[in-house]
């Protein structure tokens, strides 16, 4: 429900042009798995510059404040033609972000949940998920962060029809609850 009454909200904002009519990939990271540690935190940077660079499609990264204290902590600047750092969003900006981008990359379970509302493909940069409906109705595929399963992933998701059931709902429960209750 808040997806679908927020994105509404969205689009009459000063946001509501902002992203629109230009093409570019959305990344969320900062699950302490891929960015507590160097190694880490530079193997997904490189997989990512390297998928920008194959698909010749820029990534926008609203960057959480773990992980930008994790690259100035081990000095690890991604490419600006590649990977576009900008400051976190809101939540309506967020949604404009997500329903414009033509792939979301996440390690965030609730971005997982609203690309899968919103229609946009997805590709997950963790090993597991806890929204494994996402990945049951071809919304989401798992890639973890090497950079060879992020390229074939990215690659298979892109290549899909967007057109998954969506198995959180209709956008319509708040009203449906209140119908019930109001029959009882």
């Amino acid at each position: 429900d808040a997806v679908e009454q927020n994105l509404a909200i969205a689009k009459q904002s000063k946001f509501k042009e902002k992203y629109s009519g230009q093409e570019y990939l959305l990344l969320t990271m900062h699950r302490p798995s891929n960015v507590d540690s160097p190694d880490s935190l530079s193997q997904a940077i490189g997989s990512l510059e390297h998928l920008a660079n194959e698909l010749k499609i820029p990534i926008i990264f609203p960057v959480h404040p773990r992980t930008a204290d994790a690259l100035k902590r081990y000095q690890i600047t991604p490419d600006p033609a590649k990977i576009k750092l900008i400051d976190p969003v809101g939540y309506l900006e967020m949604l404009l972000l997500l329903e414009n981008a033509k792939l979301i990359i996440t390690d965030s379970g609730g971005i997982q949940e609203e690309a899968c509302i919103l229609h946009v493909p997805c590709i997950t940069i963790r090993d597991n998920t806890e929204r494994p409906e996402t990945v049951e109705v071809g919304a989401n595929l798992i890639v973890g962060t090497t950079k060879d399963k992020v390229l074939v992933g990215a690659k298979s998701m892109l290549s899909k029809t967007r057109a998954w059931i969506n198995p959180f709902g209709d956008g319509q429960a708040g009203s449906k609850i209140v119908d019930k209750l109001l029959a009882l």
